[in-house]
């Protein structure tokens, strides 16, 4: 084995960029492929709500920081909450057996809006029209529920209905930066390892790498050619 610094890795790369380059463009064609044919399209949708700390409205009718607080505590509340048998089932029977409730806890999600007290509701369906109204029902039904849950110290207003959903996977792109990284990583990683494995002793510099002894003298290496020609002078 042979110790490597960094010119001699650099140098053994760039010896091998061909290679690298191959590695890196089948990465893209595989992970592209695969996301194209394989993995399924889904399409999202969002709504928006407004959840309000009325408690707090109460003291005072300005935006504080202290109502704010409390306002996005609710919200987060609320993210939790919306997965709760109540809120689904509403939400089920204005989807009227349109998805199952299995489905429905997988479909959903939610975020609280940075720096607000908006919540952001998703649908995820291979349907882009089933996404929407599942979105929708989910957003309505947490508005009309969770008064009641929070013991009627607050409130939410849906300010968005759900947008047209969108196509969000597959994300054909990503993935094919992800094969290029794959296959970037994984053929530096064979080069460098093929390299440090090597013990095949090519010049003198190689040769002191491995025994450590000062070079006395060099043996010049001639082709067949340059013999032939220097016999017959």
């Amino acid at each position: 084995m042979q110790e490597m610094d960094i010119r001699l890795i650099f140098g053994v790369l760039l010896a091998r960029i061909k290679w690298i380059v191959a590695s890196m463009a089948v990465g893209v064609l595989l992970f592209a492929l695969y996301a194209y044919f394989f993995i399924p399209e889904q399409y999202t949708s969002s709504s928006l709500l407004y959840v309000r700390n009325m408690a707090s409205d109460t003291q005072a009718n300005s935006a504080t920081a202290g109502n704010l607080s409390a306002a996005e505590y609710l919200a987060n509340t609320y993210a939790v909450v919306m997965k709760t048998e109540p809120v689904l089932n509403k939400a089920l029977a204005e989807l009227d057996g349109a998805v199952s409730m299995k489905e429905l806890k997988s479909m959903v999600s939610s975020s609280l809006m940075e720096d607000t007290t908006l919540l952001q509701v998703s649908a995820r369906h291979g349907d882009p029209q089933t996404a929407r109204l599942v979105c929708n029902a989910m957003a309505y039904a947490i508005a009309s529920t969770f008064p009641a849950v929070t013991g009627e110290v607050s409130s939410a207003k849906v300010v968005e209905d759900a947008t047209e959903a969108v196509q969000t996977s597959p994300n054909v792109m990503r993935n094919a930066l992800i094969g290029a990284l794959t296959g970037l990583v994984a053929c530096v990683a064979f080069v460098l390892l093929r390299e440090f494995l090597d013990n095949t002793i090519r010049d003198k510099e190689s040769l002191q790498t491995q025994i450590d002894v000062p070079v006395l003298g060099e043996i010049p290496s001639f082709t067949q050619s340059e013999r032939g020609s220097k016999h017959h002078a």
